[in-house]
């Protein structure tokens, strides 16, 4: 990818462009614990081994978005999780604003953008620690294009979603980077229960069935609610019902 071809970011962020990588979130994280700085945008143009949450691979094709944000936040590592809504609303709102006013784009807990149903894009957080900071990467995938064969069903493509688009990861990304910095001063100023009434208005998750694999455990069943701090309560298959927060989905 060519100087010429980066995409135009807010003052905030610093660009690092890296090409074909096998895992992004890899990569991301020895960045930041090398001591990359807050606001450090991190881009490539392909995954060839990516991952998603619990190691399970993401299909990562060249012409999709594949970026990562690092932060080095100051606030209670509790309040960690909440990042994710303020990543998954702000691509959503990016998102949107490049396809059309009829497209059904939704939020499925805790870290997909549908799609009339569809998977397109994906949000998963990483952290560390780095001398006396500490370190937070919101990295994200968008299917903009359809890939060799295309993809694997319940996933799909923006292209193939609205029949023909313009988008490219570029202007995706320079989308996201601003609203990134929108939502984020937003959960600072009015807290996360505004963020979190953002991300009700596209859930489309209660009544639908869940499969979620933990470290430890398979869950399967019917979502009831998400409650007001991001936990999912899911009624299990024998009438019973469980609480899965974002935390233990991300495995911390």
């Amino acid at each position: 990818m060519s100087v010429d071809h980066l995409p135009q970011l807010p003052a905030a962020y610093e660009l690092i462009s890296v090409g074909e990588v096998e895992s992004l979130r890899e990569v991301v994280a020895e960045l930041a614990q090398k001591g990359a700085a807050e606001g450090t945008i991190i881009l490539a143009e392909n995954q060839t081994r990516a991952l998603g949450c619990s190691g399970k691979p993401w299909q990562g094709f060249k012409g999709n978005l594949h970026a990562s944000i690092i932060l080095q936040p100051d606030f209670d590592p509790a309040l960690d999780y909440e990042m994710l809504f303020v990543s998954i609303t702000s691509l959503g709102n990016a998102i949107a604003a490049h396809v059309s006013p009829l497209t059904a784009l939704a939020y499925s807990w805790p870290n997909d953008i549908n799609i009339a149903g569809n998977k397109v894009a994906s949000i998963w957080l990483d952290r560390g620690n780095i001398e006396s900071a500490r370190w937070l990467a919101i990295t994200c995938s968008v299917n903009i294009q359809r890939g060799p064969g295309g993809f694997t069903l319940p996933a799909i493509s923006i292209l193939e979603a609205e029949g023909s688009t313009d988008l490219t990861a570029n202007t995706l990304l320079e989308a996201w980077s601003r609203q990134f910095v929108r939502m984020i001063n937003l959960w600072s100023d009015k807290g996360f229960d505004h963020i979190f009434s953002l991300w009700q208005v596209r859930s489309e998750i209660v009544g639908k069935q869940m499969k979620l694999q933990l470290d430890d455990a398979r869950i399967e069943g019917v979502a009831k609610e998400v409650t007001s701090n991001g936990d999912i309560v899911v009624i299990l298959s024998n009438g019973d019902q469980t609480t899965v927060s974002s935390r233990a989905y991300m495995n911390w």
